[in-house]
């Protein structure tokens, strides 16, 4: 099993996506994390589950919510490059990848 890093952008967008169901409604942000969490389990038992994407990237798409974690397989490691969410700002993270 490959260790999970995130990179600093992606922790953001997770903790903007978690104030944001948060305000929505008190508790969702801490699932929006749970699912985030089993996610990331599967991607580190299974890094080549995930879809393939965009330039050496695989992103894996969260069951509750509308969001993806995007990623790239290192040597290893897994770096998580994006919390992105599936409709807003398509690609915006493409230059995180190294």
């Amino acid at each position: 099993m490959k260790r999970i890093i995130f990179a600093p952008a992606a922790e953001a967008e997770l903790a903007d996506a978690v104030a944001f169901y948060d305000q929505q409604r008190a508790g969702v942000g801490g699932n929006l994390i749970e699912s985030i969490e089993a996610a990331c389990e599967f991607i580190a038992e299974h890094p080549l589950a995930g879809e393939p994407y965009h330039h050496r990237t695989r992103r894996k798409r969260l069951l509750a919510y509308d969001y993806y974690v995007i990623y790239e397989i290192k040597r290893d490691i897994i770096r998580v490059v994006a919390i992105a969410h599936e409709s807003r700002r398509p690609n915006y993270w493409r230059d995180r990848v190294r």
